[in-house]
């Protein structure tokens, strides 16, 4: 416990460390060091790495995505994810008879998720007011699920959630998750609006899609993590690394981020918290 407690202290000193460079070009190579270690995971993981080629491409890929976000780029963001797509396929039709169809579409698959998930943080800090406001609840959401479904589930759980998969998850402690949520998201939009109040920025907060959007993140964050658990499971190994001691790799921590940040820039688009 005290080592899972000391390495989610390190994941939230990191969380704050991006908020506080998200304003500047720092967040970029950040943002691409962090999706390039996540894919180095993944990747890994299934013994993709021996695909040295794709493999390489993959990395690069994700590596220059984050970068895309600043204004002379953005024009050509979909270009680079056709170009990516077209070089990959291609890559397949010269080496079809090395490389296992199963492992190239997870390949150009997690490639994709991942590096797009990362890019939905860009986006969600620079397209937006409050940016970095929104930046910390995207982050924060799955892991405030995921602390309150632990806790929830060790005290109350009983009835498995999806033993096939991550035997320890119970229902209990995902409805936990959500309840906890929940109250921790409206509590902290109630405290920003305070805080901004006392600096003379009046705001109004949209409470009932601060709770929607809790409730969303909540499920979301058990969706990746159990996705996550099932990648695990099919290629037979614990955690995706252990740069992390008592989490895992860094996947392991960011796996419930990779599916909350793409719908959370899809909600800001129609939706905002503040007003």
């Amino acid at each position: 416990m005290l080592q899972r407690t000391i390495t989610a202290l390190v994941g939230i000193c990191i969380a704050v460390f991006l908020v506080i460079i998200s304003g500047t070009i720092a967040y970029n190579f950040t943002i691409a060091g962090l999706t390039v270690i996540l894919l180095w995971e993944a990747l890994r993981a299934n013994k993709c790495n021996e695909y040295k080629l794709l493999f390489s491409i993959c990395l690069m890929f994700g590596t220059l995505l984050p970068f895309f976000s600043l204004s002379f780029l953005k024009p050509f963001s979909e270009i680079f994810y056709i170009c990516f797509a077209l070089i990959a396929f291609f890559l397949l039709l010269i080496y079809f008879e090395k490389i296992q169809i199963e492992k190239f579409f997870y390949m150009v698959g997690i490639t994709i998720l991942i590096s797009f998930s990362m890019n939905c943080l860009m986006e969600i800090r620079n397209a937006y007011a409050h940016g970095a406001y929104y930046l910390c609840l995207t982050l924060a959401a799955p892991w405030i699920s995921d602390a309150g479904a632990y806790f929830v589930g060790v005290t109350m759980g009983k009835h498995k959630l999806c033993p096939s998969i991550s035997p320890k998850k119970t229902i209990e402690g995902a409805v936990g998750g959500v309840v906890v949520t929940a109250v921790v998201f409206s509590l902290a939009c109630f405290v920003y609006k305070v805080i901004l109040g006392n600096s003379g920025l009046e705001i109004h907060v949209n409470y009932v899609f601060a709770a929607v959007f809790a409730f969303a993140s909540s499920f979301l964050a058990i969706i990746g993590d159990l996705v996550a658990s099932l990648i695990k499971r099919q290629v037979k190994i614990k955690d995706f690394g252990n740069i992390m001691p008592g989490h895992g790799g860094l996947l392991d921590r960011f796996d419930s981020v990779l599916f909350v940040a793409p719908v959370m820039m899809l909600a800001l688009r129609y939706i905002q918290f503040f007003y």
